[in-house]
Protein backbone atom coordinates (compact mmCIF):
# COMPACT_ATOMS: atom_id res chain seq x y z
CA UNK A 1 0.00 0.00 0.00
CA UNK A 2 2.74 2.61 1.12
CA UNK A 3 6.81 1.86 1.03
CA UNK A 4 8.30 5.19 2.60
CA UNK A 5 12.41 5.48 1.82
CA UNK A 6 14.45 7.70 3.96
CA UNK A 7 17.88 7.83 2.02
CA UNK A 8 20.80 9.21 3.20
CA UNK A 9 22.76 10.90 0.57
CA UNK A 10 26.49 12.01 -0.07
CA UNK A 11 27.54 14.69 -2.59
CA UNK A 12 30.39 13.99 -4.27
CA UNK A 13 31.50 17.58 -4.41
CA UNK A 14 30.49 19.88 -1.49
CA UNK A 15 27.63 22.55 -2.18
CA UNK A 16 24.86 24.55 -1.28
CA UNK A 17 22.02 22.33 -1.32
CA UNK A 18 18.65 23.24 -1.91
CA UNK A 19 14.67 22.31 -1.67
CA UNK A 20 14.51 22.33 -5.20
CA UNK A 21 16.97 19.02 -5.53
CA UNK A 22 13.57 17.26 -4.88
CA UNK A 23 12.50 17.60 -8.21
CA UNK A 24 16.21 17.14 -9.81
CA UNK A 25 16.19 13.75 -7.95
CA UNK A 26 12.60 12.67 -8.83
CA UNK A 27 13.91 13.36 -12.42
CA UNK A 28 16.75 11.66 -12.48
CA UNK A 29 14.66 8.44 -11.04
CA UNK A 30 12.31 8.73 -13.49
CA UNK A 31 15.01 8.51 -15.93
CA UNK A 32 15.71 4.86 -14.97
CA UNK A 33 11.76 3.90 -15.51
CA UNK A 34 10.58 2.10 -18.38
CA UNK A 35 9.16 4.24 -21.28
CA UNK A 36 5.92 6.03 -20.82
CA UNK A 37 5.89 5.15 -16.76
CA UNK A 38 6.37 8.74 -16.59
CA UNK A 39 3.28 9.96 -18.40
CA UNK A 40 0.99 7.01 -16.85
CA UNK A 41 2.51 8.43 -13.13
CA UNK A 42 0.95 11.29 -13.92
CA UNK A 43 -2.13 10.66 -15.80
CA UNK A 44 -5.05 10.78 -13.10
CA UNK A 45 -4.35 13.99 -11.81
CA UNK A 46 -3.04 12.43 -8.91
CA UNK A 47 0.59 10.63 -8.37
CA UNK A 48 1.38 7.83 -6.69
CA UNK A 49 4.78 9.05 -5.07
CA UNK A 50 5.47 11.96 -3.23
CA UNK A 51 9.45 13.06 -2.28
CA UNK A 52 11.22 15.77 -0.97
CA UNK A 53 14.37 16.43 1.13
CA UNK A 54 15.47 17.80 3.38
CA UNK A 55 19.89 18.49 4.67
CA UNK A 56 21.29 17.38 8.01
CA UNK A 57 25.28 17.33 8.35
CA UNK A 58 25.56 18.77 5.10
CA UNK A 59 24.26 15.34 3.56
CA UNK A 60 20.31 15.05 1.74
CA UNK A 61 18.19 13.33 3.27
CA UNK A 62 15.89 12.03 0.65
CA UNK A 63 11.92 10.84 1.51
CA UNK A 64 10.28 9.05 -1.28
CA UNK A 65 6.97 7.69 -0.69
CA UNK A 66 5.55 5.02 -3.07
CA UNK A 67 1.13 5.00 -2.81
CA UNK A 68 -0.17 1.88 -4.32
CA UNK A 69 0.92 -1.28 -6.02
CA UNK A 70 1.48 0.36 -9.50
CA UNK A 71 4.40 2.67 -8.09
CA UNK A 72 5.69 0.10 -5.76
CA UNK A 73 6.06 -2.46 -8.71
CA UNK A 74 8.20 -0.27 -10.97
CA UNK A 75 10.16 2.18 -8.47
CA UNK A 76 10.58 -0.32 -5.27
CA UNK A 77 13.13 -2.53 -6.97
CA UNK A 78 15.62 0.55 -9.25
CA UNK A 79 15.27 2.63 -5.54
CA UNK A 80 16.40 -0.11 -3.72
CA UNK A 81 19.07 -1.72 -6.60
CA UNK A 82 20.36 2.03 -7.40
CA UNK A 83 23.87 3.14 -5.52
CA UNK A 84 24.28 6.56 -6.50
CA UNK A 85 22.23 9.40 -8.59
CA UNK A 86 23.03 12.00 -11.07
CA UNK A 87 21.72 15.15 -10.86
CA UNK A 88 22.42 17.04 -14.11
CA UNK A 89 21.39 20.43 -13.53
CA UNK A 90 23.68 20.71 -10.86
CA UNK A 91 26.58 18.17 -13.09
CA UNK A 92 26.59 16.41 -8.73
CA UNK A 93 26.60 13.00 -8.48
CA UNK A 94 25.04 11.96 -4.90
CA UNK A 95 26.24 8.67 -3.19
CA UNK A 96 23.42 6.14 -1.49
CA UNK A 97 25.12 6.37 1.66
CA UNK A 98 21.92 4.44 4.55
CA UNK A 99 18.39 3.49 3.09
CA UNK A 100 15.39 3.20 5.63
CA UNK A 101 12.75 1.35 4.49
CA UNK A 102 9.21 1.24 6.04
CA UNK A 103 5.96 -0.39 4.71
CA UNK A 104 2.56 0.24 5.73
CA UNK A 105 0.79 -2.61 3.84
CA UNK A 106 -2.90 -1.55 4.92
CA UNK A 107 -5.15 1.06 5.77
CA UNK A 108 -5.27 -0.42 9.57
CA UNK A 109 -1.96 0.46 10.36
CA UNK A 110 -2.83 4.12 10.32
CA UNK A 111 -5.79 3.16 11.96
CA UNK A 112 -4.73 1.88 14.47
CA UNK A 113 -2.55 4.74 15.57
CA UNK A 114 -3.18 6.86 18.59
CA UNK A 115 -6.06 9.50 17.90
CA UNK A 116 -5.06 12.72 19.23
CA UNK A 117 -7.38 16.15 19.68
CA UNK A 118 -3.84 18.22 18.85
CA UNK A 119 -1.75 17.48 15.95
CA UNK A 120 1.12 19.76 14.50
CA UNK A 121 1.99 20.06 11.00
CA UNK A 122 5.62 21.10 10.22
CA UNK A 123 6.19 22.58 6.67
CA UNK A 124 9.74 20.93 5.44
CA UNK A 125 9.78 22.60 1.66
CA UNK A 126 7.52 24.78 -0.21
CA UNK A 127 3.91 24.17 0.08
CA UNK A 128 0.76 25.62 -1.88
CA UNK A 129 -1.86 24.61 -2.86
CA UNK A 130 -4.09 25.79 -6.23
CA UNK A 131 -7.95 26.84 -6.24
CA UNK A 132 -9.75 28.28 -9.55
CA UNK A 133 -6.10 28.39 -11.13
CA UNK A 134 -4.67 30.32 -8.99
CA UNK A 135 -1.97 29.48 -6.58
CA UNK A 136 -2.90 29.59 -2.62
CA UNK A 137 0.00 29.99 -0.87
CA UNK A 138 -1.21 30.11 2.92
CA UNK A 139 -3.28 27.19 4.29
CA UNK A 140 -6.70 26.35 5.78
CA UNK A 141 -8.38 23.59 7.10
CA UNK A 142 -10.53 22.89 4.21
CA UNK A 143 -7.08 23.16 1.86
CA UNK A 144 -5.75 20.76 3.84
CA UNK A 145 -7.97 18.10 4.75
CA UNK A 146 -9.75 18.23 0.81
CA UNK A 147 -6.27 17.59 -0.47
CA UNK A 148 -5.40 14.88 1.59
CA UNK A 149 -9.12 13.16 0.79
CA UNK A 150 -8.22 13.97 -3.00
CA UNK A 151 -4.89 11.81 -2.57
CA UNK A 152 -6.12 9.04 -0.67
CA UNK A 153 -8.92 8.21 -2.81
CA UNK A 154 -6.36 9.26 -6.15
CA UNK A 155 -4.29 6.07 -4.95
CA UNK A 156 -5.98 3.81 -3.26
CA UNK A 157 -9.90 4.14 -4.41
CA UNK A 158 -9.82 0.35 -5.60
CA UNK A 159 -8.60 -0.91 -2.38
CA UNK A 160 -9.89 1.26 0.31
CA UNK A 161 -11.61 4.45 -0.76
CA UNK A 162 -13.05 7.13 1.40
CA UNK A 163 -16.21 7.58 0.22
CA UNK A 164 -17.65 11.49 0.09
CA UNK A 165 -19.04 11.93 -3.57
CA UNK A 166 -21.69 14.95 -2.40
CA UNK A 167 -18.30 16.82 -0.19
CA UNK A 168 -20.30 16.88 3.31
CA UNK A 169 -18.12 14.60 5.16
CA UNK A 170 -15.08 16.36 4.50
CA UNK A 171 -16.07 19.64 5.46
CA UNK A 172 -17.93 18.15 8.48
CA UNK A 173 -14.50 17.11 9.33
CA UNK A 174 -13.15 20.72 8.36
CA UNK A 175 -15.53 22.56 10.57
CA UNK A 176 -14.44 20.08 13.72
CA UNK A 177 -10.50 21.40 13.00
CA UNK A 178 -9.27 24.63 13.86
CA UNK A 179 -5.94 26.42 13.37
CA UNK A 180 -5.14 27.18 17.36
CA UNK A 181 -1.39 28.34 16.50
CA UNK A 182 0.86 29.19 13.42
CA UNK A 183 4.28 29.84 12.08
CA UNK A 184 5.07 30.39 8.59
CA UNK A 185 7.50 31.90 6.07
CA UNK A 186 6.81 32.84 2.45
CA UNK A 187 8.77 30.43 0.36
CA UNK A 188 8.93 30.15 -3.07
CA UNK A 189 9.95 27.33 -5.25
CA UNK A 190 11.83 27.42 -7.82
CA UNK A 191 10.63 24.34 -11.05
CA UNK A 192 11.66 24.90 -14.34
CA UNK A 193 12.06 28.33 -14.63
CA UNK A 194 9.02 29.52 -12.79
CA UNK A 195 8.99 30.74 -8.87
CA UNK A 196 5.83 28.90 -7.30
CA UNK A 197 4.94 31.16 -4.14
CA UNK A 198 4.45 29.03 -1.46
CA UNK A 199 5.16 29.03 2.56
CA UNK A 200 7.34 26.91 5.00
CA UNK A 201 6.86 26.76 8.85
CA UNK A 202 4.11 24.72 11.19
CA UNK A 203 0.72 25.32 12.61
CA UNK A 204 -1.15 23.29 14.89
CA UNK A 205 -4.62 21.80 14.83
CA UNK A 206 -7.07 21.29 17.46
CA UNK A 207 -10.38 19.03 17.10
CA UNK A 208 -13.43 18.79 18.63
CA UNK A 209 -14.79 15.93 16.60
CA UNK A 210 -15.69 12.22 18.17
CA UNK A 211 -16.39 9.18 16.45
CA UNK A 212 -16.27 8.64 12.67
CA UNK A 213 -15.69 11.99 11.70
CA UNK A 214 -12.79 12.14 14.55
CA UNK A 215 -10.75 8.90 13.25
CA UNK A 216 -11.43 10.03 9.71
CA UNK A 217 -9.23 13.19 10.74
CA UNK A 218 -6.45 11.30 12.00
CA UNK A 219 -6.24 8.43 9.65
CA UNK A 220 -5.97 11.78 6.99
CA UNK A 221 -3.53 13.64 8.84
CA UNK A 222 -1.09 10.50 9.71
CA UNK A 223 -1.57 10.02 5.91
CA UNK A 224 -0.20 13.25 5.39
CA UNK A 225 3.52 12.60 5.90
CA UNK A 226 3.60 10.04 3.33
CA UNK A 227 1.16 11.96 0.63
CA UNK A 228 2.39 15.01 1.65
CA UNK A 229 0.61 18.61 1.10
CA UNK A 230 -0.64 20.75 -1.25
CA UNK A 231 0.51 20.46 -4.89
CA UNK A 232 3.73 19.07 -6.50
CA UNK A 233 4.34 16.67 -3.78
CA UNK A 234 5.83 14.12 -6.16
CA UNK A 235 8.25 17.07 -7.53
CA UNK A 236 9.29 18.07 -3.75
CA UNK A 237 7.26 20.12 -2.97
CA UNK A 238 4.66 19.41 0.22
CA UNK A 239 7.07 17.68 2.59
CA UNK A 240 5.43 17.88 5.71
CA UNK A 241 5.47 15.81 9.55
CA UNK A 242 2.55 15.36 11.60
CA UNK A 243 2.80 14.92 15.10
Amino acid sequence: MITHYQITLLPEHETRIFPEWGYHLYSSLLSLTPHGFGERMHSNGVTPLSSCITVQDKQVIWHVNLLGADSEAVLAPIIEQQDRYWLRRENQSLHVNTMQIEHIDSADTLLQLPEHRTMKLRFLTPTTFKSDGSYVNLPSVPLIMRNLLNKWNGCFAEVCPIEDEDGEGIQAIANGLRIAEYRLSSRDYLLKGQSIPGFTGELTLKCRLDGFHLTMANLLLHFAPYAGVGIKTALGMGGVTCK
